[in-house]
């Protein structure tokens, strides 16, 4: 059953004492005042009851009304809240989305620089031949198993030895050079190789070692 107003209540007081009223002016034994200030008396004396049941009725309106707007008020901080907290974690999903996608990019960024890094195989042909001035050729054939290069420059750390050719204009991927050593004898040698990408400009450095042959690149290619 619902709770009536206190609107209602009032209302429903209000008649309930109005009714009382016209019973006791018209149907009752009660004796009248013989003058118009006397009926003054009386009509205040008899609405004062009711102005001041209006008086508390309203006290305690106003209360329920602000109790209403302190609970409305309360409500919206709620709302608020959890819009903040929805709209955090909308913004933690997103910044963890991109770093996702950054990290994504990044490692598309390093295997696509991986793919067009040259990776060098030094192999030895069995063949050495006497060259001028007490040196010995060696010859060796440079395999790139790895990305196209251009304008590929050899350096040896020696002065008195060298490399032919010293310059290869293009080796790509599956391709192969044939180098020319002239040394003194099979001593251990850093072969450096200068190269173009499409990216940039890198160097390969390759350990060489005899007896038995071996040729490792020390510094991946960048």
């Amino acid at each position: 059953m619902r709770k009536p107003t206190c609107f209602e209540f009032g209302v429903a007081a209000s008649f309930l004492w109005i009714v009382f009223g016209v019973y006791l002016a018209f149907f009752s034994k009660v004796a009248h005042p013989p003058a118009l200030d006397g009926w003054a008396n009386v009509l205040a004396g008899f609405f004062s009851p009711i102005a001041f049941l209006w008086l508390v009725l309203g006290y305690r309106q106003q209360g329920e009304e602000l109790r209403q707007n302190t609970e409305a008020l309360r409500l919206q901080a709620d709302e608020l809240r959890l819009a903040v907290e929805q709209y955090q974690d909308m913004a933690n999903t997103q910044r963890e989305q991109f770093e996702h996608e950054k990290k994504l990019a990044a490692k598309a960024e390093e295997d696509l620089a991986k793919e067009r890094r040259p990776k060098f195989e030094l192999k030895e042909k069995p063949t050495a031949a006497l060259g001028g001035q007490g040196l010995r050729e060696f010859r060796c054939l440079l395999i790139n198993h790895g990305g196209e290069v251009t304008d590929v420059q050899f350096n040896l750390p020696f002065e008195d030895c060298s490399v032919k050719p010293s310059k290869v204009h293009r080796i790509s991927k599956g391709e192969s050079a044939e180098l020319t050593f002239c040394l003194r004898d099979r001593i251990p040698f850093m072969l450096e190789a200068h190269y173009r990408k499409p990216d940039g400009e890198g160097v390969a450095r390759i350990q060489v070692t005899w007896n038995p042959f071996s040729a490792e690149e020390l510094v991946p290619s960048t």
